[in-house]
């Protein structure tokens, strides 16, 4: 855009202009996405109009105008100079090149990772399935154990058959006792199906760990040599098995259960701190975000020991840009008592006008009060420092340094809120803040019109011109209501133009649009009169409406897509 405005305007204007409008706009594509130039000559007309309104150093706008002293002038060479711009092109270039780079880097490790993840996952189930193994070939030693020993008992039994009645009840109990040793290894062999379970689903620790938790089963002479431990060598005190079963099982389930809980609370405080980076990235425009967060949290802490300082320099900008505004602030303030004065000429104008059930209509400015009545103090003391206290001044430059920081431009329409005061025929009065608030659309529509044409009025200096205007989807007005909008314009000196899909008896003529062939088409043969049956006793009526048709055709009224009704031929 820069050297396309340059070629067209010339570099003296173009410097004027973009002192008063954001030059990054000279830095866009004139046919790229964030601009599209669809009309360059209109383009160029609107900143003709905006060219004259400099004058002797000044911008005029309406309500005042602005010094260009008070803004520096920009570099134009920077958006229109072919060297430089090439110069940013080829840093541009060189950048996309580093961050691909990056780019391709950054996935090859993500696959090196995911490579390296599914691996030890691999080797995990390995280990588990070894594991297995091994208690089963332990399993199977005791089986041959046990059948031995069953083999040994055979014997003794034929050996013993003649003392078999003394014998019988020591056999009892010695049944009794096996019954009893099966049943504590089937909850053995639960709790170990609990334990592997449990530690199954168990997160993976991060890499950062030193030592990882396997799975091992706890005999009763004592962990093995060659086999691994449940945890570190400092720590595989903790699991040697005791004399009941059930204390190891125990400690381990809750071992696995802290693990757990360790595991959500550093992803708790991982979380808290990234939300955390990531409200500070979005409040500094991430000014202050590195290539890792440890890189991060180093840069936050140097800056915040150079905080004080900071604060230091703030407060004395703060302090130097507070010198001189009671000015600024008098003139909006003047502009607030200016909107009041025209809010009182309107209601003056409107005090008179009626319609239907809405018998009058005030509009009311109510400032706000907390922003007004700080203001107004500022600027009285500003005005005068030797008749104010330098205690409430301090307080109330702190209270308008909070709202600057908070808001940093103040407009006009901050300090005021627009409402409606509408009193209807039985006198009551009900106040809106805002069309939207009000809840009947015919009451909606009546204000606006009639705001919109006093401040129409106010405009007009020839009081014989008479102005049309359009109200479109007038049928949703109430006859009465759009009889009375109708009346209250022409009154007022305009020529109300309605749009319905039905006719209306609250214009004297209405016109059938037609289409024929694509096109529609409006004249004088579309044209019916509405007459009155108190208007001349010499017509002749017409139903119940009193209604009399000029001219109009049968065939003209088999397409009506739309109706226009107007006061005016």
């Amino acid at each position: 855009m820069g050297p396309l405005l340059k070629k067209r305007l010339g570099k003296k204007r173009l410097q004027r202009l973009f002192q008063i409008l954001n030059p990054r706009l000279l830095d866009l594509s004139a046919n790229g996405e964030d601009i599209v130039l669809s009309d360059l000559d209109t383009l160029l007309q609107r900143i003709d109009e905006q060219d004259n309104r400099f004058e002797e150093g000044r911008w005029h706008f309406p309500g005042g105008h602005l010094s260009l002293d008070a803004l520096s002038a920009p570099d134009l060479a920077d958006y229109t100079d072919p060297a430089r711009i090439e110069d940013k092109l080829k840093q541009h270039r060189k950048e996309y090149k580093r961050l691909d780079h990056r780019l391709e880097t950054a996935r090859d490790v993500n696959a090196k990772r995911e490579e390296a993840e599914k691996i030890g996952q691999r080797v995990e189930h390995l280990r588990s399935r070894l594991t297995k193994y091994k208690e089963a070939v332990e399993a199977e030693e005791r089986l041959e154990s046990v059948r031995s020993e069953i083999d040994n008992q055979k014997d003794k039994l034929k050996r013993t058959k003649e003392t078999l009645a003394d014998e019988k009840s020591d056999t009892q109990r010695l049944k009794q006792k096996r019954r009893e040793h099966r049943s504590q290894l089937a909850q053995l062999e639960e709790k170990d199906d609990v334990i592997e379970k449990r530690i199954e689903e168990l997160p993976s620790p991060s890499p950062a760990w030193t030592c990882h938790l396997t799975v091992t089963a706890a005999e009763n002479s004592g962990p093995q040599s060659g086999q691994p431990s449940l945890l570190s060598s400092d720590e595989s005190s903790l699991l040697l098995p005791s004399k009941e079963p059930q204390g190891t099982s125990g400690r381990i389930l809750r071992l696995a259960d802290e693990y757990e809980d360790t595991q959500d609370q550093k992803s708790r405080v991982s979380s808290r701190l990234q939300t955390t980076l990531d409200r500070i990235h979005e409040g500094t425009y991430e000014e202050y975000k590195k290539e890792t967060r440890g890189e991060t949290l180093d840069e936050l802490r140097d800056q915040k020991e150079g905080l004080a300082a900071r604060r230091h320099t703030l407060k004395t900008l703060w302090d130097e840009l507070m010198t001189g505004l009671g000015r600024k602030v008098n003139d909006l303030l003047s502009s607030l008592d200016a909107v009041q004065s025209v809010v009182d000429r309107i209601n003056r104008r409107l005090r008179g006008t009626s319609v239907s059930d809405l018998k009058r209509l005030r509009l009311e400015v109510t400032p706000i009060k907390s922003t007004v009545d700080l203001l107004k103090r500022f600027a009285e003391q500003d005005a005068m420092p030797l008749f104010s206290s330098k205690g409430a001044r301090e307080e109330d430059a702190g209270r308008l340094r909070s709202l600057l920081q908070d808001h940093p431009q103040i407009h006009l329409t901050d300090l005021f809120n627009v409402g409606f005061a509408v009193t209807t025929a039985d006198g009551e009065t009900k106040r809106y803040e805002g069309l939207d608030n009000i809840q009947s659309n015919g009451t909606s529509i009546t204000i606006k019109v009639l705001v919109h044409l006093v401040l129409i009025g106010d405009l007009l200096k020839d009081d014989a011109l008479r102005l049309p205007f359009y109200l479109d989807e007038a049928s949703s007005l109430d006859e009465s209501n759009l009889e009375g909008v109708v009346q209250a314009a022409t009154d007022m000196g305009f020529v109300p133009v309605l749009a319905s899909p039905t006719e209306s008896t609250a214009a004297s003529h209405l016109y059938y649009l037609q289409s024929e062939g694509g096109r529609v088409y409006l004249g004088p043969e579309h044209r019916v009169e509405l007459r009155r049956k108190e208007m001349s006793d010499q017509r002749e009526p017409l139903g119940e409406e009193s209604l009399r048709e000029e001219s109009l055709e049968e065939e003209s009224l088999k397409e009506k897509p739309r109706e226009l009704t107007s006061d005016a031929q």
